[in-house]
């Protein structure tokens, strides 16, 4: 994610930060939602969030938390109604809810913040340069510092680095599944197995160009390809591809819903895609908006709440609730 562009154009736009809860701002009635060409707006609540909405995560509650790079803040959302601003952070990009807190990565200090429930900063931990992706597991919080080439192993409890590994600059994100911690590495069009007890990394062949967002299934690995369109499926023992299925322009975030169900949020539009992860087929699309892909200027994310599914739209200063097809949520 190229943040010096990204502060080149909001410098031209209102970049203000609020104070915690000084602005509620609630879901558009998706009948009043303005359409274009191939736009479907059914099912479709829309929530401003502040300038330059990037990472989400859901907590425990059902709360929807958003990171607002361009704002410098996080925002909660409950019942599709901003009700928290969390200020402070420097160019917040993703977000993690474990422990008992709310994790986010904040790019421009290179840090680790812990959030509490009631949005106060409760604990900050130097990572290294470039802090984008975490993830929870084996006891620890995991986050990928792009610029310093590091995986950064984290104590949740007493909030202290106590692993630092070497992965390379131009890594982006981060999960954990199938007994390993698994890193999408953007520049090298690689994917990184590393095995939390030893430390060995393996990586992949040279798989796609710009993978980015990153899912573990029971049975294998999903990774998005952004600049090739592509969502593949990996054996998690080899590190190949079984499976390269088609996307919209741009795919960048990745969930997964309940079942086999995985989501996929691709940047042109935003569109909205969904995918049975048990027979690699494509079972819907939604274009969410009429949005150019963002050419690694930002990212969107997408995360699955008991109310729908949410995804960000970086260059609308929104996020989206979705019902899926069928009408019901998760």
């Amino acid at each position: 994610m190229k943040w010096l562009v990204i502060a080149l154009l909001l410098t031209c736009g209102a970049c203000s930060s609020s104070s915690p809860g000084s602005e509620t701002a609630g879901a558009k009635d998706p009948a009043t939602t303005s359409t274009s060409a191939g736009v479907s707006t059914a099912g479709v609540a829309t929530v401003p969030t502040g300038d330059g909405p990037v990472g989400l995560a859901v907590d425990p509650a059902g709360a929807v938390w958003v990171a607002g790079a361009g704002a410098s803040q996080v925002s909660r959302l409950r019942s599709a109604h901003k009700d928290l601003d969390v200020t402070g952070l420097d160019v917040p990009l993703r977000l993690l809810a474990s422990d008992g807190a709310l994790w986010a990565t904040a790019f421009g200090s290179g840090e680790l913040v812990r959030i509490t429930s009631t949005g106060a900063v409760d604990g900050r931990v130097a990572v290294g340069a470039g802090a984008e992706g975490l993830a929870a597991g084996f006891g620890s919080v995991w986050v990928v510092a792009q610029d310093a080439g590091r995986l950064v192993r984290v104590d949740p409890r007493r909030l202290a680095v106590v692993d630092r590994i070497e992965i390379g600059v131009g890594a982006r994100l981060v999960t954990t599944g199938l007994g390993a911690v698994w890193v999408s590495h953007f520049q090298d069009g690689r994917v990184l197995r590393v095995e939390p007890r030893t430390r060995a990394v393996r990586k992949s062949g040279q798989l796609c160009q710009g993978p980015q967002g990153l899912v573990a299934t029971a049975a294998a690995v999903w990774v998005t390809c952004t600049k090739d369109n592509l969502l593949l499926r990996l054996d998690p023992t080899t590190l190949k591809a079984t499976a390269r299925i088609p996307m919209p322009e741009a795919p960048d975030g990745l969930a997964a819903g309940p079942g086999a169900i995985l989501y996929v949020v691709a940047q042109a539009g935003p569109t909205l895609v969904t995918v049975d992860a048990s027979s690699g087929t494509v079972q819907a699309k939604q274009v969410l908006g009429s949005q150019p892909q963002l050419y690694d200027q930002a990212n969107l994310d997408v995360a699955v709440a008991p109310d729908g599914v949410w995804t960000s739209s970086f260059s609308e200063n929104l996020v989206r609730r979705v019902s899926p097809p069928g009408g019901s949520p998760p």
